[in-house]
């Protein structure tokens, strides 16, 4: 297990996620992600889950307004229904679906 001082928080594990398009505000999760683990974006960024993400589900990699689009593979996924911080699991409780 890979632990690292991150702040107040504790990276527990190292996961990866999939950005295609640099306008992208979520990321894929490639496989399950847990509160306090490491999701790597690219050798030089990385997002702390703050919520349990299933694999194939996305990560919020930016803060996201409510009623801002949600941005994957370069296209408009849905609206956010409230704020969407970074690490958040983005799914039906807080998207609504373009």
């Amino acid at each position: 297990m890979n632990i690292k001082d991150v702040g107040e928080r504790r990276i527990k594990t190292r996961a990866r996620a999939i950005i295609i398009s640099r306008s992208d505000n979520v990321a894929l999760v490639l496989s399950e992600v847990h509160v306090g683990d490491e999701v790597i974006l690219s050798p030089d960024w990385s997002e702390i889950a703050i919520q349990t993400i299933p694999p194939g589900h996305e990560i919020a990699i930016r803060e996201v307004e409510s009623g801002q689009p949600i941005i994957k593979s370069g296209k408009v996924i849905g609206v956010a229904t409230r704020r969407i911080y970074p690490g958040e699991h983005v799914y039906i409780h807080n998207l609504l679906a373009a």
